[in-house]
């Protein structure tokens, strides 16, 4: 299982406002990045290391709730 939290991009930089297209598809790459990850975790067996499974689960709250916060700032800054 790859550490998802490694996979996600900063969100230290402003986000360009005035590419709101293309931040709008950064981030729907990475929800679909982040859906197809959990879809992976929820169809195989438990690994038995339930601390693992909730840091990895704990990392993709993290990473959608940084694409949102961008995608939100985009939007309120435009």
């Amino acid at each position: 299982m790859t550490n998802h939290t490694a996979a996600t991009t900063s969100s230290s930089t402003a986000p360009d406002v005035d590419d709101l297209g293309g931040i709008a598809d950064a981030t729907a790459a990475e929800a679909a990045k982040t859906r197809e990850t959990a879809n992976r975790m929820a169809e195989r067996e438990p690994s038995g290391d339930l601390g693992k499974e909730i840091r990895q689960l704990a990392g993709m709250v993290q990473q959608l709730a940084e694409q949102v916060e961008r995608l939100a700032a985009a939007v309120r800054d435009r």
